[in-house]
């Protein structure tokens, strides 16, 4: 399941074109015989995985599971390059998970460093809850999340299954999923069928068919009997390969050279021109199911519920109508309160949003001057990260995400409600993923600091709202979505 995570850091970063069958990776590199025993390995079995987008190497990842008392422990480590807009970014993670003899998770420890973030998810599960303790930006918070069913994290659910004595031919099965990107539970399924043949340096390797959706996501594994994982392919291109631990490591020769950012596009059928002046735009989405996706909103008008047809129009503002700060309407609260990566309470956060807004009383101007302030401040440049407003303020870099997050955690703290919205907007002739904020100024209106506009364009179709969690929903859209144009203006 590290191709759900490498999507989830891809749509972070702006996301995918259209589905691709994976391609060129090289077959796997194992055999019965040469597996590493748990006496060759201090008591634990390492697996070694090439990563590959469309046969380009990017990186590796191992897991290595060992005994405890009482159950046993999952490690894993990644490290992947990833070419964004002409850059080669760098993003590690690791992650330990301690499972007991019953196969529920006991503690979860997970890292991700980038050249913009360092983030640590620790947790403790305990009846009807995970303890959370999160450090990003610096600072350190605590969150609980209510559990209903005992939980895993995605590397230790084909282990668990063969551990436990499920992971047999025609039988499905579903499993309460922590993601540390996301911060949330998710129900998956995984679905195993027969045994296939993959092709193997060797020869032909036979090993059982595993089809896992986690939030609409599809992945397909070929694993052993015992749980070891030999391949894992996405629709999205993204292959890992089962290698030797030299093979892994070894270095790909040159630059990556497939652009995540410039691939990432929905096809639209007809260009716009002056995309950041549409005010109207009518269009068809088509090719995925749409129905749990916030369409019908403020400023965009569904034809039916089931219907892909959508009108979008930017919001008009009256300035002398928006309420003075702060706004305290109860029915407000939600979009007022921190969170744990929108930390508004902060006092450096507090004391940038007095800065960016300048003294300004009217909700509507101080949320103008925020925007303007964010866009200034900070630099356009793709990240791989999990969006934290403080480290944004920290380090002034990022792109859409990290713009939103910073923008949300400015606006609640000068008592602007605010939320941020995930979505498709049209650039250089098709539309990409993106994030933008959104504030109630009286009304709701839609703002994009990214791209410096006080009102965003009618080329910003929203799809959800709010945090990592509902964003994940996307996942399922990418490489589906198609866009027809019927008009702009």
């Amino acid at each position: 399941m590290l191709a759900f995570w490498v999507a989830m850091m891809v749509l972070l970063a702006q996301r995918e074109r259209a589905a691709r069958q994976p391609r060129d990776a090289p077959p796997v590199e194992w055999t019965a015989e040469a597996s590493a025993s748990p006496a060759e390995t201090g008591g634990g079995r390492e697996e070694w995985m090439g990563v590959y987008l469309n046969g380009a190497k990017l990186g590796y990842a191992v897991s290595r599971t060992e005994p405890l008392d009482a159950g046993y422990r999952i490690r894993g480590r990644s490290h992947l390059r990833l070419p964004l807009q002409g850059q080669v970014r760098t993003v590690e993670t690791t992650s330990s998970v301690a499972i007991d003899a019953r196969h529920r998770l006991r503690t979860l420890d997970f890292r991700l460093r980038s050249d913009v973030q360092n983030l640590r998810v620790q947790g403790k599960a305990e009846p009807g809850k995970l303890l959370l303790e999160i450090d990003t930006g610096g600072t350190r918070s605590q969150r609980t999340v209510p559990l209903t069913k005992p939980i895993v994290i995605p590397d230790a659910m084909t282990p668990i299954l063969a551990r436990s004595g499920r992971l047999r031919p025609n039988t499905a099965h579903t499993l309460e999923i922590f993601d540390p990107v996301a911060l949330a539970p998710a129900s998956a399924t995984i679905l195993i069928g027969e045994e296939e043949s993959i092709e193997g340096d060797k020869g032909p390797l036979r090993a059982l068919r595993c089809e896992m959706t986690y939030r609409g996501f599809r992945t397909i594994a070929w694993v052993t009997p015992e749980g070891e994982t030999l391949r894992e392919e996405s629709p999205m291109g993204w292959t890992m390969v089962r290698q030797s631990r030299e093979s892994a490591l070894r270095e790909p020769p040159g630059q990556p050279t497939e652009d995540l950012v410039y691939s990432a596009a929905v096809p639209a059928n007809v260009p716009v021109r002056n995309p950041r002046f549409v005010r109207f735009l009518r269009v068809e989405l088509t090719g995925a199911d749409l129905s749990t996706l916030s369409l019908a909103t403020e400023r965009q008008r569904q034809e039916t519920a089931e219907s892909g047809l959508l009108e979008v129009r930017s919001e008009r503002v009256d300035t002398g109508k928006a309420p003075s700060l702060p706004i305290s309407a109860p029915a407000m609260a939600l979009y007022l309160s921190p969170e744990t990566l929108i930390q508004s309470d902060d006092p450096a956060i507090v004391d940038a949003a007095r800065a960016a807004a300048g003294g300004e009383r009217n909700a509507w101007r101080a949320a103008v001057s925020i925007g303007r302030w964010v866009h200034d401040s900070v630099e356009k440049s793709p990240a791989i990260s999990v969006p934290s407003a403080l480290d944004v303020l920290r380090t002034r870099k990022g792109d859409c995400n990290e713009h939103t997050a910073l923008f949300v955690a400015l606006a609640r703290a000068a008592g602007i409600p605010a939320e941020a919205c995930a979505g498709i907007v049209y650039v250089n002739d098709s539309f990409f993923y993106h994030a933008w904020p959104r504030v109630w100024v009286g009304q709701w209106v839609s703002m994009d600091p990214t791209f410096g506009q006080e009102i965003a364009d009618a080329t910003h179709i929203e799809l959800v709202r709010g945090g990592l969690d509902r964003q994940a929903e996307i996942l399922r859209l990418v490489g589906k979505l198609r866009v027809r144009i019927i008009k702009a203006e």
